[in-house]
């Protein structure tokens, strides 16, 4: 597999045809929403390696689209005039993008000011912009960032070439609302309700759509949740989010009564509904039961930093938490490409099992953590997030393709479907072509795989507000609660996932073991934990911050990591070590 860092970072999303890379950021202060163009043709070939070009050649300058309202006069009047605010969005922490349905053809050939130009030399994007944030005037009443949207055009300066730029950034004064009230204002960013009346818009971050505009996943509250809205153009009038799982039983092939979009069956729509969602076991997700507000029965699925393809395949999920507890590792995909399977993908989007080596707050900790999740080190993998979709192979979303072009140089598997994702900040590729072809009894790609336990999930979770996951996500409590809290999702010590979809894992027997337990990491750890600790805590008790007292734990981690990466296969993810007479086995029926 092929990775190659670049410009994405967490939270990051890309264009329809991948071209285009969204962000949040910051400039004098100030959260921003910006855009940068990716250049593709800057990309070859030369004696069978990839060149990427010289540096900086294949993004274009970020170019800011909207700031943060500041009114630091109480005047209602946006006070910093280098960054314009066009939405009186307050706060934003993260961004997605759809084509905006009000075109048929998008992009499309246009002039410098955006207008269609049938052999223009320009190009223009109508794009819906969606931000997780507050804005101006808006109270919600459960507390908590919602998406917001907006609409905006963006024109591309000699696109499709290795000098494409933004020409120009255009927010469109009003969102063109399709169910405005008698005397509402169309604004130009909206919120999402699902009921008018109670006045709280519908929570979530972490936010993506379908291509279309009306589903959208997000993480709720540390689990993984849906919407949908016939019409997406409207304010109100989207589903009260449910548990992703939940979508097959709701609106897809499960529901008593399948909703039509656009004269299509809801699961035809959007093939993730078509069949219930299953851990790698097969174990189905349950539609949840609740009594009294409480999780009683069933299960929702753990994760974080969701997204969902263009044309609603398949979810992908960061789904085991890092040490100070935000869901980075342990990425996976789930839907009709891999049989309705909850698939840990082999390669550099899963090079190990989790990451130690970012926020600590204590040694403890860190030593708690490690017993529960049994998790190996960052290392080169770093956090496992999706955050700039590009592209499927084999769908109708090609990536870098317009007008039945075919980018030579992409995808650099060749093979009949694979994703095309920045995963971590790196360019990655997942292939799922196993999974479709019906040719394969099984397929072992002998790496290490998310597991999750449904029963304790409803365990823990039962006695909480729904979907609300504070003991496993939020870092002040990580070092009190019962390990039990932690195997909700956690990894496989001794299976590896049949990739053919059939079911059919294979379980490692005597002599075949992952590098952790091959390599006795937990034993590295303990032997090395007092003499990390003492330095962490002397470092502290001398008035140094926590964050650089990591260092001293980072020369610990370094150490592990060390000693349990399995860098002979490390570009594809840690695989099984065979001693003498080891084998991995299954029992066919």
């Amino acid at each position: 597999a092929f990775v190659v860092r670049d410009r994405a970072r967490n939270g990051d999303r890309a264009s329809w045809d991948g071209r285009l890379l969204f962000k949040i950021g910051s400039r004098s202060g100030l959260q921003t929403t910006e855009v940068s163009v990716f250049r593709p043709e800057s990309v070859g070939f030369q004696n069978g390696v990839q060149v990427m070009g010289q540096a900086g050649t294949h993004f274009s300058d970020f170019v800011v689209i909207d700031a943060n309202f500041v009114d630091a006069n109480n005047d209602g009047v946006h006070d910093n005039t280098t960054y314009p605010n066009h939405t009186r969005i307050r706060t934003r922490t993260h961004v997605d993008v759809y084509p905006n349905p009000d075109y048929l053809e998008n992009p499309f050939p246009s002039n410098a000011s955006g207008d269609y130009q049938a052999g223009g030399l320009y190009e223009t994007y109508e794009c819906v912009v969606i931000n997780a944030g507050s804005l101006l005037g808006v109270s919600n009443g459960t507390g908590g960032a919602y998406p917001i949207r907006y609409k905006a055009t963006i024109v591309v300066s000699n696109p499709r070439s290795i000098t494409a730029d933004v020409h120009s950034v255009t927010v469109h004064e009003n969102f063109g609302r399709s169910d405005l009230g008698p005397g509402e204002a169309d604004d130009a960013a909206i919120p999402m309700y699902a009921n008018p009346g109670d006045g709280n818009t519908v929570l979530g971050w972490e936010m993506s759509f379908v291509i279309d505009g009306r589903l959208m996943v997000c993480n709720f509250r540390g689990t993984i949740g849906y919407t949908f809205n016939e019409d997406p153009n409207a304010k109100f009038g989207w589903s009260v989010m449910r548990p992703i799982n939940e979508i097959y039983y709701n609106h897809g092939a499960g529901a008593s009564s399948e909703p039509m979009v656009d004269g299509v069956p809801f699961s035809e729509r959007y093939p993730i509904a078509k069949q219930p969602l299953k851990d790698m076991e097969g174990n189905v997700f349950e539609r949840p039961v609740r009594s009294g507000g409480q999780l009683v029965q069933g299960s929702v699925i753990l994760g974080a930093y969701p997204w969902i393809s263009w044309d609603g395949t398949d979810i992908t999920v960061s789904c085991v938490a890092q040490y100070d507890g935000p869901l980075r590792a342990g990425f996976i995909v789930a839907g009709s490409s891999t049989n309705w399977y909850l698939a840990s993908p082999d390669g550099p989007v899963n090079p190990n099992r989790g990451n130690m080596s970012t926020v600590v707050t204590s040694m403890p900790v860190v030593s708690h953590y490690l017993r529960a999740y049994g998790q190996n080190t960052n290392g080169t993998g770093g956090s496992r997030i999706m955050n700039a979709p590009t592209g499927f192979t084999g769908s109708m979303w090609q990536y870098h393709a317009q007008g039945g072009e075919v980018n030579p140089y992409y995808p650099i598997l060749k093979k009949p479907f694979v994703y095309q994702m920045y995963v971590g900040n790196k360019y990655s590729e997942v292939d799922l072509s196993t999974f479709q072809d019906s040719g394969y009894i099984l397929y072992w790609p002998m790496n290490e795989v998310v597991r999750f336990d449904q029963d304790s999930m409803v365990r823990k979770v039962g006695s909480q507000t729904p979907y609300k996951y504070s003991d496993i996500t939020n870092r002040t409590t990580l070092g009190t609660i019962s390990e039990e809290s932690y195997r909700a999702v956690q990894y496989h010590k001794t299976l590896t996932q049949d990739f053919a979809g059939n079911g059919l894992n294979g379980q490692l027997g005597v002599g075949a073991q992952f590098p952790f337990e091959k390599k006795d990491a937990l034993g590295a750890w303990a032997a090395g934990e007092a003499e990390w600790k003492a330095a962490f805590d002397q470092n502290i008790a001398e008035g140094g911050r926590w964050f650089e007292s990591l260092n001293y734990l980072n020369g610990g981690v370094d150490r592990l990591n060390e000693m349990v990466q399995d860098f002979n296969e490390g570009q594809y993810g840690n695989s099984v070590y065979f001693q003498p007479g080891g084998k991995v086995s299954v029992n066919v029926p």
